[in-house]
């Protein structure tokens, strides 16, 4: 969603500016990279955390 709301933002301002379009691809590029980063960092968070309820609910019975 965001996305969408950024190119919108985006094309309007590029289609009536000299803007180069190497130069408009590569802050989608940034943006993209950026956001992915956020989502990876994310989910290593909640693999993390998973993990460690995983291993507190554990019961050990071995004594």
């Amino acid at each position: 969603m965001k996305m969408a709301i950024l190119l919108s933002e985006l094309i309007p301002f590029a289609a009536n500016s000299k803007i180069d379009v190497k130069d408009f691809k590569q802050i989608i590029d940034q943006f993209i990279i950026i956001n992915t980063g956020k989502i990876s960092y994310y989910t290593q968070l909640f693999d993390n955390k998973y993990e460690l309820f995983k291993k507190i609910t554990e019961k050990d019975y071995s004594y």
